[in-house]
């Protein structure tokens, strides 16, 4: 187990944007696909339709239709970019990268803009003057948010139980959560993502150590299939993750 004091410790020096830096103009179409990508992963997070089910129950109107929002503008801008290679720009200017950009990391949140007048102006996002984008929005919605910052406490709460080291412990996370009230909406996605990725992943840890045997040979002693092999293995494979099998069996099931 992993106190949050050395945890603090450990990341005192780290912040989200030193260790998962927000892209910048000029954006390339890589970069502009993982972040339509990403977008409509966290809306999927509270409607149905995406790779795995909701995270979330019911979120406000507001935000299950600014979910939607940002789906239909991500496919609508992923459209445009039609076979651009992945290392070309993905915008003919500057500008239009801003206006992009903008859609995720625009600081100034204005509850009094009349959601319903909100327009797509531009191919590739808002131009200044326009209300709130969806996304924005989304990510601040004082329901959505208090579900995203619960979810990802509890994950990181129990992260920390079942660590050995600080090294297993996700820095995207704790600087995340340290952070939470500063971040811009790309930013706090980008923590419920590394939330939800990294459960998933430990239940896939989890889940595998539980699994039993499919050979039923005897194994030969001093084999890969030794009962005493396999503890050892066991032991440094724990060692070298930080995390103890039976920290994920009880923490994480």
């Amino acid at each position: 187990m992993i106190t949050q004091e050395e945890a603090d410790a450990a990341f005192a020096g780290a912040s989200l944007e030193t260790l998962d830096p927000t892209p910048t103009p000029r954006l390339y179409t890589w970069q502009v696909k993982h972040m339509l990508h990403s977008s409509q992963e966290i809306a999927h997070c509270w409607i149905v339709g995406g790779i795995s089910t909701p995270l979330f129950g019911p979120a406000t109107l507001v935000a299950r239709d600014e979910a939607h929002n940002v789906l239909d503008r991500a496919q609508r801008v992923l459209h445009t970019l039609g076979t651009r290679g992945e290392f070309e720009y993905a915008f003919n200017n500057l500008q239009e990268d801003h206006e992009f950009l903008n859609q995720f990391v625009r600081d100034t949140i204005d509850h009094d803009h009349d959601m319903a007048m909100f327009d797509f102006t531009h191919e590739y996002g808002n131009v200044r003057g326009t209300p709130v984008p969806p996304f924005i929005q989304l990510m601040h919605d004082e329901t959505a948010g208090n579900q995203m910052h619960s979810y990802c406490q509890n994950i990181y709460n129990r992260s920390l139980r079942a660590s050995a080291t600080t090294k297993s412990v996700n820095g995207q996370l704790h600087c995340g959560l340290r952070d939470w009230f500063f971040l811009n909406a790309w930013q706090r996605g980008q923590v419920l993502l590394a939330a939800k990725n990294y459960f998933e992943w430990i239940r896939e840890q989890a889940q595998h150590h539980r699994r039993p045997s499919t050979h039923h040979g005897q194994p030969g002693a001093g084999s890969a299939h030794n009962p005493i092999h396999l503890a050892s293995l066991s032991r440094r494979q724990a060692r070298r993750s930080g995390v103890s099998q039976a920290a994920l069996r009880a923490q994480w099931q």
